[in-house]
Parts: structure tokens; sequence; C-alpha cells
């Protein structure tokens, strides 16, 4: 066993960028969402899908954030 795998890094890293990516994939879905529900709901005068999108997103940001920040620490 090396230093970087007994230090945690690797784990680290791996669960940073898994954050990062299930993030990016949560706002790539809200986008399609947006482009192909969301205007229909909006006509007809719900706003479920509006919201439904706007918390997604903000849950993917979140996400992309924490993983940045929990790769970021294997660097310091």
């Amino acid at each position: 066993m090396d230093l970087l795998e007994s230090e945690g890094i690797v784990d680290r890293m791996c669960k940073g960028m898994a954050l990062i990516t299930c993030g990016k994939v949560l706002i790539w879905t809200d986008l399609l969402i947006v482009l192909t529900i969301g205007s229909v709901g909006l006509r007809a005068g719900s706003s479920f899908w509006t919201w439904w999108t706007g918390i997604e997103a903000l849950l993917g940001v979140m996400l992309i954030g924490i993983g940045a920040h929990i790769r970021g620490t294997v660097y310091e």
C-alpha cells in the first residue's frame, strides 16, 4: 500500500469527483426538463416544474460546491 492510499487521499478524491458528477447530472436533467416540460406547465398555469427544477438545480450546485471543496482539501 502506498502513501496516497494509506492517508485516504484517493478516497476523498473519488468522493469529490462523484459528488461533482452527480451535481452536473442534476443540472443537465433540469435543463432537459425545462426545455421539454417546463414551458408547457407554465402555460397551463402550473408552477410545479418551475419549483422542481429550481430546487433540483440548487441541489446540483450545492453538490458541485461540496465536491469541489472535498477534492480541494486533498491538495492542502
